[in-house]
């Protein structure tokens, strides 16, 4: 595959990765009546640990099961710190849902583009381009719509701190992601990400609950946790791993806020969060920093093999 197919196959990927985070907020929350955040989220990545090798083995074989297997020190050193990372933005993030609705926490890990966008320009060197800029103040004025003079009364103070601390860590976290990814085969990275995360979350929820919980949750709890596990876990981390070697970590966070939105309506919906008019139009700018994000990075990618053909 080409460079240009492999940029195109990367966004493609990078827009199911999002369409599949429309869910895990609304699988926690059905779940929180009978098991704490940190449990659904340990038993969401084990369910992905134990997993994916098996996917991994029906659609590309064994030997990339083996390789995935074989992982040096430093690897591995790596792969710790992506799980750690991971896991400590999802436990802050999903549990400010106990301090305040999950429509406003999703609506706060908004703002993750503009940490994104600057931890990737110090870090990775990335060039923050006109069109970055241009998605990034679509996305500060859309939040501005959202919350309005809201924001600033903090009248939830612990779940706004958990859900902000979560949104810089989740950008570090795809920051991260695209600097190891640029050097380990994304299968492998995707693997021990699942294993370090589970490990985290485990300590975390044998810290704050009873284990023997496990035994008392109900059939259809169960079935949340399962599809959580599987099509919100595996499928879009496997995209995510692809996509985020070849895409800028500040496009891809704009890419994913696109999914961000369609679980804030849902969630909405489901259980009965309000959103308001400036609620709507907030979510207008915000597809709009997807829309010029997304086409930005297309057409640049288009020039660059072009003029390299030429």
């Amino acid at each position: 595959m080409d460079k240009l197919k492999q940029m195109h196959f990367a966004l493609f990927l990078a827009i199911v990765t999002s369409l599949c985070f429309i869910f895990p907020a609304i699988l926690v929350k059905l779940v929180m009546s009978e098991i704490s955040t940190t449990g659904a989220l340990a038993i969401r990545f084990f369910i992905a640990a134990i997993s994916f090798p098996l996917v991994l083995y029906f659609y590309a074989g064994k030997k990339s099961v083996q390789k995935v297997i074989q992982a040096g020190s430093k690897e591995l050193k790596e792969y710790l710190l992506l799980g750690f990372v991971l896991a400590a933005s999802l436990t802050t993030l999903f549990a400010s849902f106990n301090y305040i609705n999950a429509n406003k926490a999703m609506l706060i890990f908004m703002i993750y583009p503009l940490f994104d966008s600057v931890l990737a320009w110090i870090f990775l060197k990335e060039k923050i381009t006109q069109a970055d800029c241009g998605a990034i103040i679509a996305t500060l004025v859309g939040a501005g719509f959202i919350f309005g003079i809201d924001i600033l009364k903090f009248e939830h103070i612990s779940g706004d701190l958990l859900v902000i601390v979560g949104t810089f860590l989740f950008a570090a976290y795809l920051v991260l992601s695209r600097s190891i990814g640029k050097h380990h085969e994304y299968n492998k990275r995707t693997a021990w990400l699942f294993i370090f995360a589970f490990f985290f979350l485990m300590i975390g929820f044998y810290w704050t609950e009873n284990p023997t919980i496990l035994f008392q949750l109900s059939a259809i709890t169960w079935l949340w946790l399962i599809l959580l596990g599987t099509a919100c876990t595996i499928v879009p981390y496997m995209c995510l791993s692809y996509a985020t070697a070849y895409i800028k970590s500040s496009v891809m966070s704009i890419i994913l806020i696109l999914g961000n939105i369609l679980s804030i309506g849902l969630v909405s919906i489901i259980f009965n969060e309000p959103m308001t008019k400036n609620m709507y139009i907030g979510a207008g700018f915000i597809l709009a920093a997807f829309m010029i994000s997304t086409i930005s990075e297309w057409q640049d990618e288009n020039k660059k093999y072009h003029h390299a053909h030429h």
